[in-house]
């Protein structure tokens, strides 16, 4: 491999790497989730999104979203990690590339934020591509993507960016904070 430059350089020659290695990854990814779009429902499930742990070896989570009554109040619970792929990656050359790539180097803040916010928007797109190529249109569950924890959900479908309770009430469900 050769040397990873400084600066902006640096980070534009990461993200075409990894440009390269998602377009890899995409066959795979794709027969993925075609298991999550013919997948039924579980038991009182609203919504369910599929989460990408880009900080734990590219991870994909599969998270189940119900409407439970609390005290007489619709509230949104969820089971996280229903399914997980926690002991393997879902994009394994991209997981091996970058503690490659990252072993030792030092981003500055710049490019650390540069980097990060560039590499999210990536994978949201290319989860996207994945899903609609997998059929995302019909899945039996309305289907979303988070990412490491944030807690927000991108419609792979619209592009649209909900919290988890808004997802809810776009759904129809009358549910509180």
């Amino acid at each position: 491999m050769e040397a990873i430059p400084n600066g902006i350089e640096r980070v534009d020659k990461i993200i075409g790497e990894v440009t390269g290695i998602l377009e890899r990854a995409e066959g795979a990814a794709v027969e993925k989730m075609r298991t999550y779009v013919e997948m039924e429902p579980k038991e009182g499930e609203i919504y369910r999104t599929l989460e990408l742990f880009a900080d734990q070896n590219f991870c994909l989570v599969y998270n189940s979203f119900k409407v439970t009554d609390e005290d007489g109040k619709k509230k949104l619970g969820a089971d996280y990690d229903v399914e997980s792929s926690s002991e393997t990656s879902f994009i394994s050359e991209l997981d091996e590339y970058e503690t490659k790539t990252f072993d030792g180097v030092e981003f500055t803040d710049k490019e650390a934020m540069d980097f990060g916010t560039r590499q999210s928007e990536m994978l949201y797109a290319w989860l996207s591509t994945c899903w609609k190529a997998a059929g995302g249109e019909h899945s039996k569950t309305p289907t979303y993507f988070a990412m490491d924890k944030e807690y927000m959900c991108h419609d792979p479908l619209t592009g649209e960016v909900l919290e988890e309770e808004d997802v809810a009430r776009k759904l129809g469900y009358d549910v509180v904070d």
